[in-house]
This record gives C-alpha cells, sequence and structure tokens, in this order.
C-alpha cells in the first residue's frame, strides 16, 4: 500500500449535488449524538451510518436509504485515481461544530492496512483534516475543507479540524482494502 496522499476536487452531476444538498445538508436526515470520536475522547460528534465498521460484524448490512449513493461516489473516486476497493471497512456521514480542543483525537481508523476517503460535503475554513507522520505529532499534510473536494490515503494517523464557531463541518467518510 502507498503511502501516497490524494487531495482533489470531485466532479458531480447537478442532480448529485441536489441530492447532497436536498437530503444531507437539509433537515431531511436524522443524525445520532455520538459522546465520543475515538477511543472515549469525549469529542462529540453526529453521525449518520451508512455502513458500519467490519470490527462491528454488520459491515455487509445496508445501514441507511443514502448508502448506494454515497458507494457510488467511493467507487468514482477510486476509478478516478486508479486505486481498487474490493471490501468496504466502513461508511459514514458525520457532521462536527465548534469544539474547545482545535483538533480531533489522532487516530488511525483499523489496526490494519486499509485506505481512508474524506469528501467535504460543506465549505469550512480551518477545518479540513491533518496526517501525521507515525510519531503523531509531526504534520506530513493538511488539507482543505472545500464542498465536493476529497482526500484519498492509507490508514495514516489523522485528526480533523473542528470549524469554527457557528460553522459545521460534514464529511462522507469510508475505509476500504
Amino acid at each position: 500500500m502507498s503511502n501516497t496522499i490524494i487531495e482533489n476536487s470531485l466532479v458531480l452531476t447537478t442532480d448529485q449535488k441536489n441530492y447532497i444538498d436536498k437530503n444531507i445538508l437539509s433537515n431531511n436526515i436524522p443524525w445520532f449524538f455520538s459522546e465520543d470520536s475515538v477511543y472515549a475522547d469525549q469529542k462529540n460528534y453526529f453521525s449518520h451510518v451508512l455502513i458500519h465498521r467490519i470490527e462491528d460484524k454488520k459491515n455487509l448490512e445496508i445501514n441507511s436509504p443514502h448508502t448506494l449513493f454515497f458507494v457510488e461516489i467511493l467507487k468514482k473516486i477510486c476509478i478516478d485515481n486508479d486505486v481498487t476497493c474490493s471490501e468496504i471497512l466502513r461508511a459514514s456521514l458525520n457532521t462536527t461544530f465548534a469544539n474547545n480542543d482545535t483538533t480531533g483525537t489522532v487516530h488511525v481508523d483499523h489496526e490494519f492496512d486499509h485506505m481512508n476517503c474524506i469528501v467535504y460535503l460543506s465549505s469550512v475554513d480551518n477545518a479540513g483534516t491533518l496526517i501525521f507522520e507515525n510519531d503523531q505529532k509531526t504534520i506530513a499534510y493538511k488539507s482543505n475543507c472545500i464542498k465536493y473536494s476529497y482526500l484519498l490515503f492509507p490508514g495514516l494517523y489523522h485528526a480533523q479540524l473542528f470549524p469554527p464557531p457557528g460553522t459545521r463541518r460534514t464529511v462522507f467518510v469510508a475505509t476500504f482494502k
């Protein structure tokens, strides 16, 4: 698995953009509160699980009527970047708000080789993703949170940047191999 980090714009149709605006970024989707973002870190957020984590042994279940829409987006990103996706390990829509901290907890999503995909569904200044060296302190890459852009990278240590007060950061996240 390469350590290549890809940040690019996603080309979506007008219908796809309308779907995101009318179904995901509106009041038409149920968001579920979680007290912890990573490992009991007490950094809360809202999620809408599309495909459960493989560790939960339920990742073959479709958990949302929005799942197939986002699986198609993931497939397009993989094809456009010549990246293989043989199994989705988890997929979710996440939305976060300002927090007392500027960044989320530095983490990897799985304890085995995997790829990460983050698609920004909103544009928010200073609310991208930080990717770290193995020391979990040195920033190797900082992405921008620009609507319809994506970040594709192997299972490296990373953390979100919390959005400023009065804004929300909404993303589609998936891990796969």
